[in-house]
């Protein structure tokens, strides 16, 4: 039996099994007004391959499982709108007040006031729960929750990407490099030890971090040193067996 539309949910794991075995570099970027959301969340997630999936948002995308309206339904729905409104409004305030003091005859005007006022209210404090919950989903929120690695503008997205994957694929090289004379190496080790031979030059870990530019510049011209590092680095392997 075909589940959903085209079996939809069974090449959505083909892409997650894919992705997740994957030796190369991957960039995921949300343009401009883009959404990402669910389904399609799930299967791109940088979470499934870290070392190799990185993701990105233009500064007016959005992202994340529900969408805004739906989260509202979920987590703030109506009776709880209306507790809001009678803690801010002081209107809804004072007819609560009211009925408090009021004596039982008046009771039945001050609840079709209430209500009423609840009625108007509705409208405007949907809208502003809708706009609070779509602020979880804005580039900067997705960065300072570490789903997305930068905010890159749409007018700089081909420069930024040009270095940042040139970068990536000459490291994912030199990394290699280190585990064919290192047997057992991770890769979260070897990213380090790169780390860590781009800073014996006296360069900050902002700029390895930050300034693709320059550490491609680096991985480029310093070709000698990498190979005497790499060299150095097999030597150590070596050493370790015959002890």
């Amino acid at each position: 039996m075909r589940d959903m539309f085209d079996e939809i949910l069974k090449f959505g794991s083909y892409i997650v099994d894919n992705l997740r075995e994957f030796k190369q570099p991957i960039i995921i970027y949300i343009p401009p007004e883009g959404e990402l959301r669910g389904g399609a969340w799930v299967v791109l997630d940088s979470t499934i391959n870290p070392s190799m999936i990185e993701m990105y948002a233009a500064d007016t995308s959005r992202g994340g499982v529900l969408e805004p309206t739906a989260i509202v339904k979920l987590k703030y729905r109506d009776r709880d709108i209306i507790k809001t409104m009678h803690r801010l409004d002081q209107r809804l305030i004072s007819l609560d007040k009211e009925l408090k003091e009021s004596s039982s005859q008046a009771v039945p005007k001050i609840k079709q006031f209430i209500a009423l006022r609840e009625k108007e209210l509705l409208p405007f404090y949907q809208q502003m729960c809708v706009k609070f919950a779509d602020l979880h989903d804005t580039p900067g929120r997705m960065k300072f929750k570490g789903v997305i690695r930068e905010i890159v503008p749409w007018t700089k997205a081909r420069q930024y990407f040009y270095y940042r994957l040139y970068r990536r694929l000459l490291e994912e090289q030199v990394k290699k490099r280190m585990q064919s004379v290192h047997p057992g190496l991770q890769h979260t080790k070897c990213s380090q030890i790169l780390q860590s031979w781009f800073l014996e030059r006296g360069e900050s870990p902002e700029i390895w971090n930050n300034d693709d530019k320059r550490v491609l510049s680096w991985l480029q011209e310093d070709k000698t040193l990498i190979d005497q590092k790499v060299d150095q680095l097999r030597k150590s392997w070596l050493k370790n067996q015959v002890v």
